[in-house]
């Protein structure tokens, strides 16, 4: 198994999720948000999992793959 783990601090408190993903807080939409959405695609392609959390001004996301034997 391989566990990756990113911590990020954040200001908003009550962040808009889409699609079961925290929507970026910044003003060019289109040029920000895409990484989230890629990380969830590789989870999804490997049978892995992405757990996103936010709290105390800190946001995680920890994403967990299954490595073949």
């Amino acid at each position: 198994m391989l566990l990756l783990s990113v911590k990020n601090p954040c200001l908003e408190e009550k962040q808009k999720r889409t699609g079961g993903l925290f929507a970026t807080t910044k003003k060019d939409t289109k040029a920000h948000g895409i990484g989230l959405k890629n990380v969830k695609a590789v989870a999804q392609k490997y049978q892995g999992e992405l757990m996103l959390t936010r709290e105390s001004g800190e946001f995680t996301a920890e994403l967990m793959l299954y490595l073949a034997k």
